[in-house]
């Protein structure tokens, strides 16, 4: 029992010496060199700023509607005669999709085209005669009215005919139906939707009237919501007045061009980041590089004193911080040199080593 209370105590003291070892090894890589006198030298990595625009912005929330849709509804009863509309496929312009049957139409039609030709004809010998002074003016009359009544019995058949007969007005997917061929429709009935194809959709939202106005050509900013990554649309309309929400309502376009949103699809909520106020220098650096107490927000500028490089605590006013970075405007100047990685261990007039400066403007 006594050796196994000795190796026990033994192991306990190893670890304690390898604690207090590995302690020293930690105070030791903050204060990698020493000055006369024994001054600690702080390791940091460093930046050089630069001055950048920067516009304060808010994210709303829009939906994505289709250049060109519509739904197919019917104003006239009927039976379907035809039917060309495959669901969830594509058809082109002018592609005739349902046709009701219009069999007593057509044939009223034939009648009515003869009609006419045979007042035509007769208006033609008329105006003959006419001009040799063989009949009155008022025959010739006569029959002209009955060449117009004529051609409007045609026009109405043919006008019944073609609300009928339903084609593409444009290249577009068909959305869900249950139709089939014989099957009666009323009047207004919804056939179905079709929805354009494009490389473009429009994106409609709100901006409340205390934010600054967007005008035509500014741009935007549009994400998925709950994804990474945005893309630029251009304000195309914006509303002539105020909504009942006091908003005003704009629209804009976005090209799909980037695959990873080529699948916008009509009614999609999306994320989208406006510009509030118009833009401003400022300067851009690391959150990492930020510090704050009671006295409010700073960084550390390092500078050269004496031969030494030093850190120099500077006020900053913080306006945003967005995807790793702080947007800043105080006393911080342009060309400045800042601490950022380690900057947590600086105090001011403390002696600084940068191991390595990173000069690229963020």
């Amino acid at each position: 029992m006594s050796f196994k209370r000795w190796a026990i105590s033994a192991v306990v003291i190893v670890a304690v010496i390898a604690i207090i070892t590995l302690s020293k090894q930690q105070m030791m890589s903050d204060q990698t060199a020493m000055g006369a006198g024994g001054e600690p030298v702080m390791t940091v990595e460093a930046l050089v700023v630069e001055q950048t625009q920067y516009s304060p912005t808010i994210e709303v929330t829009g939906e994505v509607n289709a250049l060109q849709q519509m739904q197919l509804t019917t104003e006239l009863a009927g039976t379907i005669g035809r039917l060309n509309l495959p669901m969830g496929g594509v058809v082109q312009r002018d592609q005739v999709l349902v046709e009701l049957e219009h069999s007593e139409e057509s044939a009223k039609l034939i009648g009515a085209h003869a009609k006419l030709e045979l007042f035509q004809t007769r208006l033609k010998r008329l105006v003959s005669l006419q001009a040799k002074k063989q009949i009155s003016e008022e025959q010739v009359d006569e029959v002209k009215a009955d060449v117009k009544l004529a051609e409007s019995e045609v026009a109405q058949l043919q006008a019944i005919i073609d609300k009928k007969v339903f084609r593409a007005p444009f290249t577009a997917r068909v959305g869900i139906h249950d139709l089939e061929l014989g099957q009666y429709l009323d009047s207004n009935t919804v056939i179905t939707t079709l929805v354009g194809l494009s490389d473009s959709v429009w994106v409609d939202f709100q901006l409340p009237q205390s934010y600054l106005p967007l005008a035509l050509g500014d741009q935007v900013e549009v994400s998925l919501i709950g994804k990474n990554g945005s893309h630029l649309a251009e304000i195309v309309a914006v509303s002539p007045q105020l909504s009942n929400s006091r908003s005003f309502d704009y629209r804009a376009k976005l090209t799909l061009a980037d695959s990873a949103i080529a699948q916008l699809y009509p009614n999609t909520l999306v994320t989208i980041r406006v510009p509030v106020s118009a833009a401003q220098s400022v300067i851009k650096v690391p959150e990492l590089a930020l510090a704050r107490d009671q006295f409010g927000a700073y960084v550390y500028v390092l500078e050269q004193q004496e031969g030494d490089l030093r850190a120099k605590r500077t006020a900053v006013e913080v306006l945003a911080t967005e995807d790793g970075l702080a947007v800043l405007q105080g006393e911080l100047q342009p060309s400045q040199q800042i601490a950022t990685k380690g900057s947590f261990k600086l105090f001011p007039s403390a002696k600084v080593n940068v191991v390595s400066a990173e000069s690229e403007a963020l």
